[in-house]
């Protein structure tokens, strides 16, 4: 039974595992719209329809569509949520350091016809198996981070300004407009970055282009690539596949 005004930070940040996400939150409002807190939910239908929300944080929470979202403040925080949806929503937030989509510890959630836009990093995908991104447009500054495996983005629009950056074994970018500064996978312990794909997408840069450093057993198939620098760029991989692309650099 709260009422909190934060115009440029978190209105509610919670920082732990699953545990410290476990809580009993309810009538609060943020910046005068309601801060939706679901826990434990299994096997439902939320239809929104476009109310304004001041935050949405879902927590071991199975089997949810989650429809016509109009988030503003703080965007969506999900934890240790499987096998959910969330469409045809309009999630956004302009606060410093404050993220449109924070993923942790879930597997297999869609995320399908969304607007997803931030100031800050737009993105947070942490130890989440499994995620598809389809059919979002998704732009601000910051770039998307991933440090998850099984990842598919799959018809998006992405401008940042900013690096896209990540890591994570088969990660698929297929049929995305992409316009970044750069388009970066990486290896580093314990994550990996083999047989990612990047197939059928367009990708426009002012810098460099596709950087794959460490991630073997890869495919750069039939993208364009239209870049002020290189267009792609290979390190410490073996055996990957680079063919039928139009590079313009």
């Amino acid at each position: 039974n709260n009422t909190i005004n934060a115009t440029n930070a978190y209105n509610l940040i919670i920082y732990g595992t699953f545990s410290h996400f476990i809580h009993t939150i309810q009538n609060n409002t943020a910046n005068g719209k309601p801060l939706i807190y679901l826990k434990s939910l299994k096997n439902q239908l939320l239809n929104f329809s476009s109310q304004q929300l001041g935050s949405l944080i879902v927590v071991n929470s199975t089997n949810l569509t989650i429809t016509n979202l109009l988030l503003s403040d703080d965007g969506i925080v999900m934890m240790s949520s499987h096998l959910n949806n969330i469409k045809n929503s309009i999630i956004s937030t302009s606060k410093n350091g404050v993220g449109a989509v924070s993923l942790r510890y879930g597997n297999n959630n869609i995320f399908s016809y969304n607007t997803i836009s931030s100031t800050a990093g737009n993105l947070y995908i942490y130890l989440t198996q499994n995620t598809v991104f389809l059919n979002n447009n998704i732009s601000g500054n910051q770039p998307l981070f991933y440090f998850s495996n099984n990842l598919q983005f799959i018809n998006n629009t992405f401008s940042f300004l900013y690096d896209l950056y990540g890591q994570g074994t088969s990660l698929k970018f297929i049929n995305n407009i992409l316009n970044i500064p750069g388009f970066n996978v990486g290896s580093s312990a314990p994550y990996s970055c083999d047989y990612t794909i990047f197939q059928n997408n367009i990708f426009y840069s002012l810098n460099y282009g596709i950087s794959f450093d460490g991630c073997s057993h890869s495919l750069i198939d039939s993208n364009i690539l239209q870049t002020e620098l290189v267009g792609i760029s290979i390190r410490d991989n073996i055996n990957n596949t680079i063919i039928n692309n139009s590079i313009n650099a």
